[in-house]
């Protein structure tokens, strides 16, 4: 029994061993995939940044295209009204030719010869009737060339504006087309963006996971130490998977420029205000060191979190803080305590700064629906 006594912690502290090592060889896993995607995504950038670029330009070249086809279609209105005209000079050229035949079947039937036989046979003022006839007859030649260019015109207009509409046609089926294409490919590429965003935030809750059972375990066993300088793994990596640093907490107060329904005045914030129960712990959303942990007027009492990589996150309105400057913490260890809640401003802020400039915290966290337990 004795043995057995001394054996079981031995045991006890392999099988923890063994787990640790397989939680830190899970993380490894999560985070070289996490990388890939990250390669994946920003391709899938580059590739929705040069389509965005090639749609902007195809949109100058669509905008030239269709001051083109309302040209076209102007030049085919303007080819039309052309027909139009030819048709009715036509038309009027056939009546004056029709009126020149009835003046000339006045003087009959048998042709040009008999007319000037009777001008002749007359007797008076010969010159003059036979001068008038030959006129006449001159006219009427004239007349009838001129309908025969109106006609040759008017069908010529046809022909053109046949042409015309063909050519605007086929550009309007050619800017359809290219509409189309484009389209499609944007939906594909932002789809396969929207995939790899959701398989990536996937990967982080998974990966913020593995870091807090490992973080759970490294402080069983005081693997976490003092060392100078912060190195933590990079939490830009666990963006859309990290724990709130209260669960169930309510943001009664969002990130960036608010108006105020009353006053009408425009107020920023850097931060979100949150609400819970007092007397809660307030977690590190990160493992991170402590590098500020002190009253600040406004804030109560304020701690800063170094998460490395330039990622940083400050905890305001605590009623005490369970820190100490120069500390580090793991993801999920306690940095201070909820006190009550002020009107409208909750009790605890959190901001999350990435190389100085404040970023929406609510974008860094697990969504509301995949929160875990109090």
């Amino acid at each position: 029994m004795a043995a057995l006594a001394a054996a079981a912690p031995g045991a006890a502290v392999e099988d923890t061993a063994g787990e640790l090592e397989r939680l830190r060889q899970r993380a490894a896993e999560l985070e070289q995939r996490l990388r890939e995607l990250e390669g994946q995504q920003q391709a899938k950038d580059r590739e929705r940044q040069r389509l965005e670029a090639q749609l902007a330009l195809e949109v100058v070249r669509v905008q030239e295209s269709e001051t083109q086809l309302a040209r076209l279609r102007e030049r085919e209105a303007e080819a039309a009204r052309l027909v139009e005209t030819s048709r009715v000079a036509h038309e009027q050229a056939l009546q004056r030719l029709r009126r020149q035949l009835a003046v000339l079947a006045v003087f009959g039937r048998a042709g040009l010869t008999p007319m000037l036989w009777h001008a002749a046979a007359s007797g008076t003022d010969v010159t003059t009737r036979i001068t008038t006839v030959l006129a006449v007859v001159r006219h009427q030649e004239a007349e009838r060339q001129a309908a025969a260019q109106l006609l040759a015109a008017r069908n010529a207009a046809l022909a053109e504006l046949s042409r015309r509409r063909a050519e605007a046609d086929e550009v309007a089926a050619q800017l359809a087309a290219r509409r189309r294409s484009l389209e499609e490919t944007r939906r594909r590429v932002l789809s396969e963006l929207v995939a790899l965003e959701g398989e990536r935030r996937r990967n982080a809750e998974a990966l913020a996971t593995a870091h807090e059972a490992e973080a759970r375990l490294e402080r069983l066993w005081g693997v976490v130490t003092e060392s100078a300088g912060p190195s933590f793994p990079d939490p830009r990596r666990l963006r859309g998977g990290l724990p709130w640093p209260v669960e169930g907490a309510r943001v009664v107060r969002p990130f960036g420029a608010r108006r105020d329904p009353r006053y009408g005045t425009v107020t920023v914030s850097h931060g979100v205000d949150l609400e819970t129960a007092p007397g809660r712990q307030v977690g590190a959303v990160a493992p991170g060191a402590v590098i500020y942990a002190q009253f600040v007027k406004g804030y109560g009492n304020v701690v800063i979190l170094d998460h490395g990589h330039g990622v940083y996150s400050l905890y305001g309105r605590l009623a005490s803080t369970l820190v100490r400057t120069g500390g580090r913490v793991a993801i999920g260890e306690p940095v201070g305590m909820t006190g009550p809640s002020a009107a409208g401003e909750g009790n605890l802020y959190l901001e999350v700064r990435v190389g100085g400039k404040p970023q929406d915290p609510v974008a860094w966290l697990r969504p509301a629906g995949k929160r875990g337990t109090a």
